[in-house]
């Protein structure tokens, strides 16, 4: 289950990169690939639900005289009830601008955005410290501001 983890991250921010690339290929692509993105992350969410407390090591650093370094993101009850509203709420938009985004902006960009947004939003709700929270709200701005 500790595997989980960084699927919330890694999923939005793996398809965000790949967006543009996608939208040259297809128009329908993006459109699927975002609600499929989303709706990963709503099951991913809803596995964690009875999940105990777990904390995930990015890159396996060790602490260094007691003081940890590197990333760390914990899940516990409050960080999964967030985790599951912040995903609905990312997918049921996502579903909505199927057809709201066709006659406003380039879909693989809003895609694109939208993907980072979720990253830095579900980053932001499991960072285990103040810098990777500062950084995940970051991108989640940014990108909520382009």
């Amino acid at each position: 289950m500790n595997e989980l983890v960084p699927l919330f991250v890694a999923i939005p921010l793996g398809l965000a990169f790949l967006m543009p690339l996608v939208g040259r290929l297809s128009r329908l692509l993006p459109d699927l690939l975002g609600n499929i993105a989303t709706l990963a992350l709503v099951a991913v969410s809803c596995a964690m639900i009875n999940s105990p407390m777990m904390v995930y090591k990015v890159g396996g650093w060790q602490p260094v005289n007691g003081v940890p370094i590197g990333i760390y993101l914990v899940i516990d009850g409050l960080s999964v009830l967030l985790l599951l509203i912040v995903n609905v709420i990312g997918f049921v938009v996502s579903v909505y601008s199927i057809e709201y985004m066709r006659n406003y902006t380039d879909k693989p960009r809003f895609y694109t955005l939208f993907l980072l947004m979720m990253a830095g939003m579900n980053g932001a709700v499991i960072s285990g410290d103040m810098f990777n929270l500062y950084v995940f709200l970051e991108v989640a701005a940014i990108a909520s501001y382009a």
